[in-house]
């Protein structure tokens, strides 16, 4: 597990990925098994292998629903993967424990987008620039929008408080 976070700290991805499966595969702490599966999601999204990446970030949340950020990332692996609809239903929830919480509700707006509910994704994309108005990255071109699955605005895990 320690090494995994090395070579996470790093940037050493697959060999941070395989430390952390090996430590599950081991007996490891309690305290550290939901953060061994959320960093395993985290390497598995940065990797670009989104279905490994919400198979992790799920384990991780059903150890520890309450993670806010676990869910978060779930929802990210899920849009990635193409699964809107469960995308929305965590991007819904982080937003009801997280309000202010603009790139979550920008994300949220591209799942929508992806379901046809273009006037929701619309709300969405707009509320996420109120909600943070100096960032120039939450200002949607909707004349481009529809060659856009989605924007990431930073990296798995570094998502800003």
């Amino acid at each position: 597990y320690h090494r995994g976070l090395a070579r996470y700290a790093q940037e050493q991805l697959q060999e941070a990925a395989e430390d952390f499966e090996a430590a599950l595969a081991r007996v490891l702490d309690d305290a550290h098994v939901a953060d061994c599966f959320y960093r395993l999601g985290l390497c598995e999204a940065r990797l670009e292998r989104h279905e490994a990446a919400v198979r992790a970030f799920h384990a991780a949340v059903e150890l520890k629903p309450d993670a806010v950020e676990f869910v978060h990332e779930r929802a990210k692996a899920l849009q990635a993967a193409g699964l809107h609809r469960e995308a929305l239903r965590d991007f819904t929830s982080v937003l009801e424990v997280r309000p202010r919480f603009a790139n979550c509700m920008f994300r949220r707006g591209f799942s929508l987008k992806a379901m046809g509910m273009f006037e929701a994704a619309a709300e969405s994309f707009e509320e996420a620039r109120l909600l943070d108005p100096d960032n120039p990255r939450l200002v949607i071109n909707y004349s481009q929008l529809h060659m856009t699955d989605m924007i990431e605005l930073c990296i798995p895990g570094e998502e800003p408080d």
